[in-house]
């Protein structure tokens, strides 16, 4: 009885740490996803899966490391996926809607947001994913790139070069 008694409170502990996690991250781990698959549907999924894989294998314990634990996780789901899609030959969705906003809402946007979105997307996809993870979802340039495996001076690099071609679009696009 000891045994099951330990494995059901481990079990309990599990649960309980990925309800917190979902509940306090969630947002930001979608986020992310879904600025990396262009897809609300596909990010739902990974979102989904990154959780799973939470409750199912565990996470390092420890002050910190949660956080870019599960954006690593996001981020090993969304390459997979993409590389799933290049093969099968099936192109990337190119929406970036949020998810059940309807034509009023759509409508009510502002064009200054929509510039913002639409230079956001012609970004290269190494540039784009620095810029999301650093002001979507709020991770350190070194926890970046930890979850890139990528030297931190290029994560650096292109996050100073995506704020440039932002900024150069952005600029060049209200002086017209």
């Amino acid at each position: 009885m000891g045994e099951a008694r330990e494995n059901a409170l481990v079990t309990v502990a599990k649960r309980a740490r990925c309800l917190w996690a979902y509940r306090s991250m969630g947002r930001a781990v979608y986020g992310y996803l879904r600025g990396m698959t262009r897809d609300a549907h596909a990010a739902e999924d990974l979102l989904q899966e990154t959780f799973l894989t939470l409750l199912r294998d565990g996470a390092p314990h420890g002050r910190g490391v949660l956080r870019p634990w599960l954006f690593k996780v996001a981020h090993n789901l969304a390459v997979d996926e993409m590389r799933k899609s290049v093969r099968s030959g099936s192109p990337l969705p190119d929406n970036m809607r949020e998810p059940g906003a309807g034509p009023a809402q759509a409508a009510q946007r502002s064009e200054a947001v929509e510039q913002v979105r639409e230079a956001i997307r012609t970004l290269p996809a190494a540039q784009r994913e620095v810029l999301l993870l650093r002001f979507a979802s709020g991770l350190k340039f070194r926890e970046i790139a930890d979850v890139t495996e990528t030297p931190l001076g290029t994560v650096l690099a292109r996050t100073r070069c995506a704020l440039a071609k932002l900024h150069d679009e952005l600029s060049t696009g209200t002086e017209a």
